[in-house]
């Protein structure tokens, strides 16, 4: 099924099940059901031989003709109950007016709209549609395989032109994207053989650039931390979207990911012998230790901070006098971009700038971490990091 349709479109949802025990033979549950999710985030529950909607299309295939009432992102659960108990997991978007493709061109620096009211010029749709799914299968010696899906409704005129590209941070609008090898055209993988990572932490990211004769898009960003399998992937995408719209409607606060840059040029204030910080407040590289410090701020990020304090006391033994040290508190996060230790979390709101420190994983799909709980520590308002221009940070 597609994953995208507009208002007045009928739209299928499906589900299926199989025997595993009997060479994925198709086979009837019990008792069949649906549950539909609309962007309001209001459930409609269908149990098939009670709800004429919820119909049978043959053996172990059911299906619901849905018509598109909302604008926004919908999802649905088909389950069972009795013998070959199982479930199905989906998601899609309604918008509001047909595609547009050139509303997902990349766009230039200059054609950034700072109106908080226009935000999807930054992070709404974005490109991201295009590509229905990217995987990629990791080789740490070199040779990793990158495939990507095009989504179906997708009309721009052929030939395509894709380019990977990999970064260090996940963040999309990060400036250390460098391209892998040479374009290759109307195909659906490459590969990388070049060795990325070293140590014992995985930074890569991979994307690909899609070039047309109308524009240029550019796909989610993908970590390397397994490539799931497409029920797991589903259900993966199924917690982000859920959490997200808990983060949104009641929990979270909008804000912005600085991520911290780990790679680049050293500052001059790095001592030349022991690459220790001379000046843990310089100006250049905001005491990272490399050049410009961060990438530019990844928006509509949201977080559900814990409750914070602070403590005021009287120093004795540093000199410092009377001091009101910031409190330490935890934020939930979704993993996406991949949050590091030592990233910043910038509050919309109140512009107070939070260091992410140890990270927890509370949400996994096979492995794979979705949704993280992270100590945060709120930086002295005297932090060079508060020199950062957040560009539409000032409410309209």
């Amino acid at each position: 099924m597609a994953n995208a349709w507009t208002i007045g479109d009928l739209i299928r949802l499906e589900g299926t099940w199989v025997d595993t025990a009997r060479d994925f033979a198709p086979f009837d549950p019990a008792a069949v059901f649906c549950d539909v999710i609309t962007p309001g985030n209001i459930t409609t529950s269908y149990e098939y031989g009670v709800d004429a909607a919820l119909q049978r299309a043959g053996v172990g295939s059911y299906f619901i003709d849905l018509p598109a009432t909302e604008v926004g992102e919908w999802s649905y659960h088909f389950w069972s109950t009795g013998d070959g108990d199982t479930e199905e997991f989906g998601r899609f978007t309604v918008y509001e007016v047909a595609f547009d493709s050139s509303s997902c061109i990349i766009p230039d620096d200059d054609d950034i709209i700072v109106n908080r009211d226009e935000c999807c010029v930054i992070c709404g749709p974005r490109c991201e549609w295009i590509f229905e799914r990217l995987r990629a299968w990791p080789i740490i010696k070199g040779g990793t395989r990158v495939e990507w899906v095009i989504h179906p409704r997708f009309s721009d005129p052929k030939p395509y032109t894709f380019q990977l590209q990999f970064g260090r941070t996940g963040n999309p609008m990060a400036d250390d994207w460098t391209d892998v090898g040479l374009s290759v055209v109307d195909t659906y993988f490459a590969f990388d053989d070049t060795k990325r990572v070293y140590g014992n932490f995985q930074w890569t990211h991979y994307r690909v650039i899609l070039s047309t004769s109308l524009g240029t898009y550019a796909s989610k960003p993908q970590d390397l931390y397994g490539s799931l399998p497409r029920r797991q992937w589903r259900i993966a995408r199924e917690i982000e979207r859920a959490e997200l719209l808990r983060l949104r409607k009641e929990a979270g606060q909008e804000g912005y990911l600085l991520k911290r840059r780990l790679f680049g040029n050293a500052c001059s204030c790095l001592d030349p012998q022991t690459k220790e910080l001379n000046n843990p407040q310089c100006p250049i590289c905001y005491g990272t230790g490399y050049e410009v410090g961060y990438y530019p701020p990844y928006p509509c990020f949201y977080a559900e901070l814990g409750l914070s304090g602070t403590d005021s006391k009287l120093d004795n033994g540093q000199a410092r006098g009377t001091i009101n040290d910031a409190g330490r508190t935890w934020a939930r996060m979704i993993n996406s971009p991949q949050i590091f230790s030592r990233d910043v979390w910038v509050d919309r709101d109140t512009d107070f700038r939070w260091e992410i420190h140890s990270i927890a994983n509370i949400a996994e799909v096979t492995g794979l971490p979705v949704i993280v709980k992270a100590e945060v520590r709120r930086l002295p308002f005297s932090h060079p990091v508060y020199t950062i221009d957040i560009y539409d940070e000032i409410p309209f």
